[in-house]
């Protein structure tokens, strides 16, 4: 309080500080501060003690957004899919923001009650794929072009400029056999199941059951990772 005593207070100061608060601006007390050599905590002592003014951060609790029956419809439509494109896909078609994991939590809770969330779509795009993995759609493309994941070019005449749609049993047989490439990702575990857990491709020895140790079979062969363990 002895500080603030010595601070000389002027008209010009005084109404800067009014009009940070009248516009609410962000960050408006860091630059007054920097430009007049004040604390911002001397700056807002003035502005509640001497100015009365209201704080200019109110703590107003949450508004919670209930699902419809249209938000459910459309995420048992688009439920294969990650649930970033999901959130995406909501917001382009004019529902209220979710976050990603709030509508993870509502598939969830949808294929709980026995809805056909995610019905299965046999092809996938680039991005989705990165983002259900967690990982850069550089990587993905590396991938196929190694020749390590099989797609299809959609234009294929384009040297530059190639789009990809990944067959959803490829993607599985590419988890099957080079599980130590997901080592470092961050998938969504919900999509990721869906793809691992879904019919065993035809070239591929089934998983053993229960907690064995994992090694490589004669032909290179390995099995996916247990990603939910191993990120918790």
């Amino acid at each position: 309080m002895a500080a603030n005593s010595r601070i000389e207070w002027t008209p010009a100061i005084d109404e800067a500080i009014r009009r940070i608060y009248r516009d609410r601006r962000h960050g408006g007390l860091k630059a007054l501060s920097r430009e007049t050599g004040i604390g911002r905590t001397s700056l807002s002592d003035r502005a509640r003690r001497a100015l009365g003014l209201p704080p200019l951060r109110s703590v107003r609790p949450a508004k919670k957004t209930r699902w419809d029956p249209l938000d459910d419809e459309l995420i048992v439509r688009w439920g294969h899919e990650p649930s970033a494109c999901i959130a995406r896909r909501l917001e382009a078609a004019g529902r209220p923001w979710r976050s990603d994991k709030t509508v993870a939590n509502r598939r969830c809770e949808l294929r709980n009650q026995g809805q056909p969330v995610g019905a299965w779509r046999e092809d996938l795009t680039t991005e989705e794929v990165a983002e259900g993995l967690g990982i850069n759609i550089m990587a993905v493309t590396r991938w196929i072009k190694q020749g390590q994941l099989k797609a299809k070019a959609l234009r294929p005449d384009s040297p530059t400029c190639k789009f990809y749609r990944i067959q959803s049993r490829d993607l599985r047989r590419f988890i099957y056999r080079h599980p130590t490439y997901l080592a470092s990702a961050r998938p969504d575990l919900v999509w990721y199941n869906d793809i691992v857990f879904g019919p065993c491709p035809s070239d591929v020895q089934e998983p053993p059951k229960g907690r064995q140790r994992r090694q490589p079979e004669l032909d290179g062969t390995e099995y996916p990772l247990n990603l939910e363990s191993a990120h918790g």
